[in-house]
């Protein structure tokens, strides 16, 4: 069953940024799809929002930092393994010894409602140049002059260069060192990001997910996100994905899958239908069997009635696929994909499956993340 379709993949977004893959080169909506994500309703939470003088938004890694640390169970810590001849590593942490240690208390003085031109922060240290565009974004965005003019826009600027070069920093304080020999998951956390959102390939991303649930087997987010990242992977084609992150993924969705309850699956079985779609040995039967269990665990999906409109299309089948696009428009009146997939399939050549018709769109509520 080829594909005639296009990919809106959007993760939990930093800075209110998704990632994106399409299948084939198509015009975009007009308005792009927003990923929906649950704001974090325990007392935490709350306690944030009343402190409304914060300059700051949430940092998801340190949202997933917070909850990994409640849960992780004791390790025997041991030190990373130093490489003989003298790395970058070497010098951030010689050269730079108090400097990140003064970001997280700026963070911090920002976050209590501290004034950013009030906060003393050293930056005398020689090595400062090995963060890069990192550092120079952070001195433009939140040690700049002007910042009273739009506090709103300045605590998202901020926030968005103090996350990057927290990331950098967990970056090139493990660059060279083999991942098995990491046991912190801070480092692993921000390292993650910094290869999602930074200059890198996104090549390591499904490896240091994978160790982070080595240490953390119960932190679910990480679970979703090493599904996406094997996900990415796939429809990159890139060489890297192996047989047995195939069937780490399959381990995850069974997972995952177990834990979730009624609308918290429809996120988890969309990218496994999706996986099944951009897999090399995926069958029309596969499909069928997994719609059929999303339809049994959670009545009234308008996203199964979606992928269902999308095989009938891919069959050829178009008033059948339009019938169950109206249901879907039915129950989600305001799916902005939903309208554009309905008009896309009566103006197509009705002699032939319709052509880049459906828009699919990862989207998992509960996720500790708020777009900034």
């Amino acid at each position: 069953m080829r594909k005639k379709t296009f990919i809106y993949f959007l993760l939990p977004a930093l800075f209110a940024a998704g990632l994106f893959f399409k299948t084939k080169e198509s015009q975009s909506l007009k308005e792009p799809l927003k990923t929906n994500t649950n704001k974090v309703n325990d007392k935490k939470s709350a306690h944030h929002k009343k402190q409304s003088n914060s300059f700051l938004k949430k940092d998801m890694a340190q949202e997933l930092l917070d909850k990994a640390k409640k849960k992780q169970k004791k390790f025997e810590r041991k030190q990373h393994l130093v490489p003989k001849q003298p790395s970058i590593a070497d010098k951030v942490t010689e050269g730079c010894p108090v400097f990140i240690k003064e970001v997280f208390l700026f963070e911090k003085h920002l976050r209590q409602g501290g004034r950013p031109d009030s906060f003393n922060f050293d930056q005398e240290c020689p090595n400062l140049p090995l963060y890069g565009k990192a550092y120079e974004a952070f001195k433009k965005t939140c040690l700049q002059a002007g910042f009273q003019k739009n506090l709103k826009k300045f605590g998202a600027k901020c926030g968005q260069a103090l996350f990057m070069l927290k990331a950098t920093h967990a970056e090139l304080t493990t660059k060279g060192v083999p991942l098995a020999d990491i046991y912190d998951l801070e480092p692993l956390i921000y390292k993650y990001f910094y290869g999602l959102f930074g200059p890198e390939k996104r090549s390591s991303l499904i490896a240091i997910s994978e160790r982070v649930l080595e240490l953390e087997p119960d932190l679910e987010e990480f679970k979703i996100l090493s599904l996406i990242s094997a996900f990415e992977a796939m429809v990159s084609k890139r060489p890297g994905l192996k047989a047995h992150h195939l069937k780490k993924m399959e381990e995850h969705f069974e997972d995952l899958l177990l834990s979730k309850e009624g609308r918290e699956r429809e996120g988890i079985y969309e990218l496994k239908l999706l996986t099944l779609l951009h897999s090399k040995d995926h069958s029309l039967k596969d499909i069928e069997s997994v719609l059929s269990d999303m339809e049994s665990e959670v009545p009234n999906s308008s996203i199964a009635l979606y992928y269902r409109a999308n095989i009938k299309n891919q069959t050829n089948k178009r008033e059948e696929a339009i019938t169950f696009l109206k249901k879907a428009i039915e129950l989600s009146p305001n799916e902005k994909r939903f309208q554009y997939t309905y008009k896309k399939l009566l103006t197509a050549d009705k002699s032939k499956p319709a052509q880049n018709a459906f828009v699919f769109q990862l989207s998992f509520k509960g996720l500790p993340f708020d777009s900034l």
